[in-house]
Formats: structure tokens, sequence, C-alpha cells
């Protein structure tokens, strides 16, 4: 087992954006798992467990209880994630079923993740974290998501679009890994599945973060599902986990009606400064509600635009969550911020 800085820095960041992470076990006939929020706890089982295979959650779940330590209590399920927070894309090449990789597989399963990540750096995408599975490759992109039906159908035609564009004869793109209660490996400890032989190594899982391991933004994920084609995009409901937005744009001058307009939420102007639009969160409201129960407000050049949205699920949401779940402010402010703006 080899739990460096970059596996260390992995669970720190997954811990922090999921609240606690579902640790497990694979004793072969069973599975034992117990709730993390300590890093130093999750380590501990997952040194206790050498020379077994353990995994990690990768979302926000409820009904759960956080024990530091192997319990019977409730697992991951996909009907326990509140949040999405990593996308994960699993690279894997093909081989005899059980088996681990040879070098080359493996080799041609990276040079597949790392085409798809070029393409979807270009596409806009920030940088992923990468992982070495023992016998194929991971692009994890972090994220803030809630889980929807829209979050969930969004992963879908994501999930169906790149793997027919990406997977060939001899590495696939799976699948089955968009649902929400996905387990990835516990990044530095060793993949044990099948015989291990001289061709056919187990070998240690390792974890690559960037520098800047940025959110992905719905407005980037949606705008990506639009131009690849997709038969119906529907706003992912996501939500600020920062508590702050940093972006380029001087907000004074931001054209927010167009904003709005732009990405289909904007429908027709109320009085004055007061306009109505669509909610971006909308596929969370328990009503359907009226007409101008969603708004934005036109900045005059001396402060910010605002918005307001009636609906109880969006009562804290302000502009600045806003800004982060479309992603593209600052292409409709008519200057960058800067000292002199202020």
């Amino acid at each position: 087992m080899r739990i460096g800085e970059y596996e260390k820095r992995w669970l720190e960041m997954l811990i922090k954006d999921s609240g606690a992470i579902d640790v497990r076990v694979d004793f072969g006939d069973y599975q034992r798992g117990g709730w993390c929020d300590d890093v130093d706890a999750a380590i501990a089982i997952a040194t206790a467990a050498e020379g077994k295979t353990v995994y990690t959650s990768l979302n926000r779940a409820e009904g759960i209880e956080v024990t530091n330590c192997l319990s019977n209590g409730a697992r991951m399920a996909n009907s326990r994630v509140t949040e999405i927070r990593r996308l994960f894309l699993d690279f894997d090449p093909e081989r005899p079923t059980g088996q681990p990789s040879t070098a080359q597989e493996l080799s041609e399963a990276r040079d597949q993740a790392m085409l798809v990540r070029r393409h979807l750096r270009e596409s806009g995408f920030p940088e992923p974290a990468i992982g070495l599975s023992g016998n194929g490759f991971h692009l994890i992109y972090r994220c803030a998501f809630y889980n929807t039906e829209s979050s969930r159908r969004s992963w879908g035609q994501l999930y169906k679009h790149l793997c027919s564009k990406f997977s060939t004869d001899t590495v696939k793109l799976d699948p089955a890994v968009k649902n929400a209660g996905r387990l990835t490996r516990f990044y530095g400890t060793k993949n044990v599945k099948g015989d291990s032989t001289s061709v056919r190594p187990h070998r240690d899982t390792q974890i690559w973060i960037p520098d800047e391991y940025t959110m992905l933004s719905a407005g980037v994920l949606c705008g990506y599902l639009e131009a690849s084609g997709a038969e119906e995009v529907k706003r992912v409901a996501t939500f600020n986990s920062t508590g702050k937005f940093t972006g380029t744009g001087d907000y004074k001058t931001l054209d927010v009606a167009a904003w709005f307009q732009s990405h289909g939420l904007y429908i027709g102007a109320v009085d004055g400064n007061v306009h109505a639009v669509r909610c971006p969160w909308e596929a969370n409201h328990s009503t359907e509600g009226g007409k101008n129960d969603v708004v934005i407000f036109t900045g005059d050049g001396s402060g910010w635009p605002g918005f307001h949205c009636k609906h109880g699920h969006c009562a804290e949401i302000k502009i600045t969550d806003v800004m982060e779940a479309l992603g593209d402010a600052d292409r409709f402010c008519a200057r960058e911020w800067s000292q002199s703006s202020c």
C-alpha cells in the first residue's frame, strides 16, 4: 500500500465535498464498510485491509452514520445520494475476464483517457483528477450537482455520447459507472483482482490531482451536450459549494437579461428593472408557481444585478449561485473587473 501526497489530498477533498465517504472492503464472499469523515480513520481501514480490494464512494449521501471504522451501517446506494460531487469516467482495456491488464493494455487505456481529457478540455471542461485503477484509467471531474432526474438524464446523455465517440475495439469507456452510488478504488491500495503473473501483475492504484481542481459548471456541461447533438438538454441543478464566485467580469456591467435569454431562461419584462425568468433549479421546485415567481433585477451601473426565486427550495440562492450554475456570466459583461472599476 502506498498512500502518497496526491492520495491523501484526494481523500481530504473528497471528504470536504461529500461530508463523509463509505470506505468498503471486499472480503470475497461479502463486503464491510464504514462511513468516515476523518482522513486518518479512512487510511487506517485501508491499511488494516491490505491484501484485499478497498473502495470509496464519490458523492454525498443521506441517512448514514459516521463511525470512522468498519461497521454494519448503511452502505452507499443510488437512492441515498443527494449531491453529485464527482463525475467519473472509467477506461477499461479489453482483456480476459477477471484478469489484470498487461502493460500494453494499460498503456492503450491511458492513451484513450488522455484523448478524452484533451477533447473535454478543448470543450471548456476543467482539468480532472487522473486515477490509475491498476488495470485501467479514470478521469474524475469535480462538480456540485443535485441528484435530480434532470441531472441523471444529463449524465446518461454525456456517457452515451462519449462511449459512442471514444470506445474502441481495445478500450471501452464503461457506461455503467454513471450511477450516483458508484464506488471507486481506494487510491494507494493494490488492485488484487484476478491472479497476479509476470505479464498480468497486480498493481498499486494511484491518483493525480491538478493544482487547481476546479468545479465543472452546469453551463459548460449543458453547452457541451447541446453541441454534441443531445436530444434534450435540461438545466442541471447545481449549487454554490464555495460560498463565493470569482470571475473576471465587472458584474456592475452584466447584461443579466441577455445572459438569461442566451440560456433559454428569459420570459419577459415585468416593470422597470424587473424581468420574469425561469429558474435554473426549477426541476427541484415542488409546485409549478406563477409567471412572476422568479425574477431578475437589472443593475444601474452602481451595483450588481439581482436574482430572486419565491420557491422554498431556492430561498437562499443569490446571483452568485446563478453565475456558478450557468458558468458564462463574464461573456455578458461590458468590461472586466479591475480596481479602477470600483
